[in-house]
């Protein structure tokens, strides 16, 4: 189980842990999420009225959980989120594995919003 914040800035969804900026890069926005669709998928799980919440997740079962996300070759499946069947593929920022530190590759993410 890895806990990853997220924060919402000026309507852009960014990782909120410095920790995992590149000092060797320059660029100041090295956290922000550029795919759409994982974007949207945070949008959705904030319900659009918070701007800071911590992600849950899980490599395990666990029940209640907000989403389900299932690896398909490089990229994720949302198959259900707030328990409503989806179908939407979530490309990962190439950042965001490095915060899960439990298991960078899992096959199933339960996400779970924790308060």
């Amino acid at each position: 189980m890895d806990l990853i914040p997220f924060i919402n800035i000026n309507g852009l969804w960014q990782v909120d842990m410095p920790e995992l900026i590149d000092p060797i890069l320059t660029a100041t926005n090295q956290l922000v999420i550029a795919e759409r669709n994982f974007a949207e998928f945070l949008d959705t799980l904030a319900n659009k009225k918070v701007t800071h919440m911590n992600l849950e997740f899980n490599y395990d079962y666990i029940n209640p959980y907000d989403a389900k996300l299932i690896r398909r070759g490089s990229s994720y499946i949302c198959e259900s989120i707030f328990y409503k069947k989806k179908n939407t593929l979530l490309w990962f920022p190439p950042f965001l594995p490095k915060a899960m530190k439990t298991n960078d590759k899992p096959e199933i993410i339960y996400i779970k919003i924790q308060p």
